[in-house]
């Protein structure tokens, strides 16, 4: 312990502190796991004194630009109430324009980070309302946050490494303790770890939750989908970490406020109307889970609607637009959004049997993602080792005529060639193009509330042996 004598003699020291650094990934995915956050998180600023939340990507639901209520981003507001100290956005949240995102964050009242992502526009210059990092007093400590990002297409993301390199020097000057929040992947974590002097925890995003040490950099991981947060406690002495330890934090058994109270002053535009955003739309009897390879419950589900809604041969939808899980149990305006929250309509377009064949060859994978389809049935052989080879096609219950026009049934931003699963369009032909105005959202609600009750499955349409 550091002492110092004064010429009153009276003796202060300078005793080693404990922060606790609190972190969640995926929020936006379970809402209501989020919303159990607050009363652990407040615990634990009560028993501790010294705690800081950290959020990592996946935050703005699909949905967002849906909802109407005392914000501009419902998610963003639910990260305010649960007390957000830093955000790093990642994936799915910049699946939107640079400037609809930036508008996004200007309600948030807690740092946004983003140290290597620059606009679109190639001046090099930061996203609007996003800062490299931020610094925060904790008493008489001060803990460097630094914000690292795989970003996404509609931003322009410089290397994570070369930036780390740039800034973490700086900021370990500034600081008693340097913590990166990444939403990147594990190997460029570890990377970062291996490669940047100065680092003293990265908190990263991965599916599964677990903690490694990497050249004395502890990097960390919880995922909220398996209902758990993390909890990092620094002890602090002097300006030197004593120890670092971390742990998993089950929320199953906490006491939420409950969704409704959460949302309370939210609602969301569905099929025309103005919908609470807690209303029950109706029930899952269960059966949508996760993907099971190439096929999904919730993506087979979509692409049958889409197909049946407009009477054509075929239909896609991209996977990367499509959450399959749906609990059995109430379907809320929510969880709608959360499965399909983009505000895409159905295009029909013409698709030469040829370029089907072509598509399902690489096994409904494009550059953009893979597709769930409806209205055909293909076989596979896959005993050849990394060899897709097609035994048999069916559209409806003929084989397939490579000469013949076949009319398909896509999301309009695949269409155009504009969304994630864009690949499709280059199968398409270029003219022949319909609009129908039907919003895929909306008919996922009618079918919905028309049966009341639904439960998922899947066929045998992609047969892979």
């Amino acid at each position: 312990m550091l002492c110092l004598l004064f010429a009153t003699r009276t003796e202060l020291c300078a005793e080693a502190t404990t922060v606790s650094l609190i972190h969640v990934s995926g929020l936006g995915r379970n809402l209501e796991a989020a919303a159990k956050v607050q009363p652990l998180f407040e615990k634990i600023q009560r028993e501790e004194g010294k705690a800081l939340l950290l959020n990592v990507g996946e935050t703005l639901s699909p949905g967002e630009s849906a909802y109407l209520g005392p914000g501009r981003s419902m998610t963003l507001s639910l990260l305010e109430k649960i007390g957000a100290g830093a955000w790093v956005p990642g994936g799915s949240d910049f699946a939107r324009s640079a400037d609809e995102f930036s508008n996004f964050l200007r309600d948030a009242t807690f740092p946004v980070l983003g140290a290597n992502l620059h606009r679109p526009d190639g001046t090099g210059r930061h996203l609007s309302q996003v800062q490299p990092f931020t610094i925060v007093p904790m008493g008489r400590l001060r803990i460097a946050l630094l914000g690292l990002s795989s970003g996404g297409r509609r931003v322009q993301v410089a290397n994570p490494v070369e930036a780390a390199r740039y800034y973490v020097p700086l900021l370990r000057e500034a600081s008693d303790a340097v913590v990166l929040v990444t939403h990147l992947d594990f190997g460029v974590d570890s990377t970062l770890a291996e490669e940047v002097d100065g680092i003293d925890v990265i908190i990263g995003t991965e599916p599964t939750s677990g903690s490694v040490t990497i050249n004395g950099v502890l990097l960390a991981y919880a995922s909220i989908m398996e209902g758990m947060i993390g909890r990092i406690d620094l002890k602090i002495e002097d300006g030197k970490i004593l120890s670092k330890n971390f742990k998993t934090l089950s929320l199953n058994s906490v006491e939420g406020p409950g969704i409704s109270a959460v949302l309370a002053g939210w609602k969301a535009e569905v099929d025309g109307k103005m919908i609470p955003a807690a209303a029950v739309l109706g029930t899952s009897a269960g059966g949508f889970g996760s993907s099971l390879g190439r096929s999904s419950a919730m993506g087979h589900l979509i692409a049958d609607l889409m197909r049946i809604s407009v009477g054509s041969d075929l239909a896609f939808v991209a996977a990367s637009n499509v959450d399959p899980e749906l609990p059995e149990g109430p379907i809320r305006t929510l969880d709608l959004l959360r499965v399909y929250g983009w505000s895409n309509q159905v295009v029909i377009a013409s698709i030469k049997g040829v370029q089907v064949r072509r598509f399902l060859e690489g096994r409904l994978e494009t550059p953009g993602g893979y597709f769930y389809p409806s209205g055909l049935q293909v076989r596979y052989d896959l005993s050849a080792t990394g060899v897709a080879k097609i035994v048999s096609i069916t559209i409806g219950d003929q084989p397939l005529d490579d000469k013949k026009s076949y009319r398909a049934a896509v999301e309009d931003r695949i269409a155009t060639g504009e969304g994630a699963g864009k690949g499709l369009a280059g199968f398409l032909e270029a003219g022949g193009r319909a609009e129908t105005g039907v919003m895929i959202r909306d008919l996922i609600v009618r079918h919905i509330q028309t049966l009341s009750h639904i439960k998922g499955q899947v066929d045998d349409r992609v047969q892979e042996n």
